[in-house]
């Protein structure tokens, strides 16, 4: 290591930059981190059993990106639908869902992967087959709203139906 001695002309002057390019590049970090970890999303994955047919619906304050096979399309919307679709996601009981899901025999068909959430602090939940007997299961709330999101793609029918 280089010792220079202090009345050198430049020397404070260059360890004052160091020193100011050091927090600022720490202070940016930390904010990037905090903003990150502070974006709410909900993520839909959808998979079908048998076939090879998938489906990824990503929703955040300003659009919905929804990818399949054969398609990847965007819709924008505004942060109080966004604000409506999370707390809508969020006042559903998946207690109630997991419990009455449990004693029932699942059927051949498909999963539902829901994440909420932010990066850090987020819930997931999958569920098989989500409208097979969906009123004994009370996915009732939980399929209408995820057929309401998916009919902005024109899934809906294929998936549900």
């Amino acid at each position: 290591m280089l010792n220079f001695p202090l009345n050198v002309p430049g020397t404070v002057l260059r360890r004052f930059i160091i020193k100011k390019l050091i927090l600022l590049s720490i202070f940016l970090f930390v904010s990037f981190q905090i903003h990150a970890a502070g974006t709410s999303e909900i993520t839909i994955v959808y998979q079908h059993g048998r076939i090879p047919y998938n489906v990824t619906v990503k929703i955040n304050r300003s659009n919905i990106s929804a990818k399949d096979n054969n398609m990847e399309r965007e819709i924008e919307i505004t942060e109080e639908y966004f604000e409506t679709l999370y707390q809508r996601f969020l006042d559903i009981d998946y207690n109630i869902i997991v419990n009455n899901s449990k004693d029932i025999l699942g059927a051949d068909g498909n999963t539902i992967k829901i994440t909420i959430g932010t990066y850090q602090n987020k819930m997931e939940i999958i569920l098989w087959t989500i409208n097979y007997r969906e009123e004994e299961r009370k996915t009732t709330d939980l399929l209408n709203l995820i057929k309401e999101i998916f009919a902005l793609f024109d899934l809906y029918e294929f998936i549900f139906e």
